[in-house]
């Protein structure tokens, strides 16, 4: 008798850590599909946020103004992760670890200076979204589900050279 058939179980088992083995691989080729389609979302979302704050600068450089603050995700400057997650409590540091290439193109102080504007003043808050807890042991506490890093950013209008 061969070892084979003394022993059927070896070939079940095989077969099962194939079978995990190829579970495995396509879940992980599901994830990075994901993960692509999301960092194509984000990219996006960045450039229609950005887009509007280009139109509210120029709108407050039409009237005249001579001050402009705004309130700007860090995301929205740099591309880079300034999430946390209620997910584990940990830093999303997915972002920070691509390379230049992958992350949109995110030169908005730039683009608002080209637009007649002087940066004079930044600050950046921690901006925590809260959320109360609905289930019976945590009942009417708040738990914190999403937080990012926000920038205050004060403008001068620059006058115009004649």
């Amino acid at each position: 008798m061969t070892k084979r058939q003394l022993n059927p179980q070896f070939d079940e088992a095989k077969k099962r850590a194939a079978l995990e083995a190829q579970r495995r691989r396509e879940q992980a080729e599901l994830e990075a599909r994901r993960q692509r389609e999301l960092m194509q979302w984000r990219i996006a979302a960045i450039s229609r946020f950005q887009i509007s704050v280009l139109e509210l600068v120029r709108a407050a450089r039409l009237r005249g103004d001579r001050f402009l603050q705004l309130e700007i995700p860090r995301l929205a400057i740099d591309g880079g992760a300034s999430t946390f997650s209620a997910e584990g409590n940990y830093l999303n540091q997915s972002a920070l670890l691509r390379s230049p290439a992958d992350r949109p193109n995110t030169d908005l102080l730039a683009a608002i200076e080209d637009a007649g504007w002087r940066l004079e003043h930044a600050s950046f808050s921690y901006v925590s979204n809260p959320q109360t807890s609905g289930d019976r042991f945590t009942a009417g506490q708040q738990l914190i589900t999403h937080a990012e890093v926000v920038g205050v950013y004060l403008f001068r209008a620059v006058p115009a050279s004649g």
